[in-house]
């Protein structure tokens, strides 16, 4: 989950500066990798603890827990990576603002 945390700040600084060449207002568009990467390691936390639960209920051994949250883990890497590779794409199709007008 600290790869998530890495992830997000090297691509704040990277949609940031995207942004302003895009000519997308910088601060909304470099708020999206810490709001993403803040509601999935939130949703990760509570499934993590209904995986413990779970496990706990139908007395799990601890491989079978440990590979559920891998799994977890994993999925939620890869869905961090896809959500922020789609952003980062519509982000770089964004048409460059019209510099030649003075207003």
């Amino acid at each position: 989950m600290l790869l998530i945390v890495i992830v997000a700040l090297v691509a704040t600084t990277a949609f940031y500066r995207q942004a302003r060449l895009a000519g997308v207002h910088p601060g909304k568009a470099a708020s999206v990798p810490f709001i993403a990467a803040g509601l999935l390691l939130a949703s990760a936390c509570v499934a993590s603890l209904a995986i413990t639960k779970f496990a706990v209920a139908v007395n799990a051994s601890s491989n079978a827990m440990n590979s559920m949250q891998f799994m977890l883990n994993a999925f939620v890497l890869a869905a961090y990576l896809m959500l922020i590779r789609r952003n980062w794409l519509v982000l770089t199709s964004a048409p460059a603002p019209d510099r030649s007008k003075p207003w």
